[in-house]
């Protein structure tokens, strides 16, 4: 009798101690803001166990977890929009266990359409103006002059959206193309505008 009372007491305390080995997630932590296409660190506070399956998962858009362990994952997010960054841990005997993250994700701005301006130019030395529509999320734009002579370089932020042109030589074409940028990065450049001095 006494036998049977000591393995049913040792049966017990297995269990509890079995259960007691079951993993803790505390706190799933990393930048809730963060840019288009940058890989990010996502950590966790864990208490974990030999035996446990740990599982990363995002929902909400396009994503890349480039690499992962059972307490952190490096993800890259490639688009803007709203995602759920997830910690899942299974382990046999024990309920499953899991935390969430909300994160924002911030886009690089759309390619603005092709500057808008005159595609004839008929006098020389005077100022023409080319500008582009707003792109939601711009901070500012980059424009890209050059012609058949040479490349004349980048202007940035020439007036947000708005670029003064003085044209000097007849019979050439000059070609405009703009980018739009923010703090996550700059968009490819639009479509080419091609101006004749005429």
């Amino acid at each position: 009798m006494k036998k049977a009372i000591v393995i049913i007491l040792f049966a017990i305390a297995m269990s509890v101690a079995s259960y007691s080995q079951c993993p803790v997630i505390a706190s799933l932590s990393g930048e809730s803001n963060p840019c288009e296409s940058v890989v990010e660190n996502y950590q966790a506070n864990v208490t974990y166990y030999a035996g446990t399956n740990w599982f990363w998962t995002v929902t909400g858009g396009s994503y890349t977890i480039t690499s992962s362990d059972f307490n952190d994952a490096d993800i890259r997010f490639n688009e803007g929009g709203t995602f759920v960054v997830r910690l899942l841990y299974q382990k046999s005997g024990c309920t499953e266990v899991w935390k969430t993250k909300t994160v924002t994700v911030k886009p690089i701005p759309d390619t603005p359409s092709k500057p808008i301006g005159p595609s004839v130019i008929e006098e020389l030395y005077e100022y023409f103006d080319y500008y582009t529509p707003a792109v939601s999320g711009a901070t500012s734009y980059w424009w890209t002059i050059y012609s058949s002579g040479g490349y004349f370089g980048r202007y940035p932020d020439s007036d947000h959206r708005e670029l003064e042109l003085l044209f000097t030589t007849w019979d050439k074409p000059y070609y405009l193309k703009v980018a739009s940028e923010n703090e996550c990065g700059r968009s490819s450049d639009s479509s080419t505008k091609t101006v004749w001095t005429d």
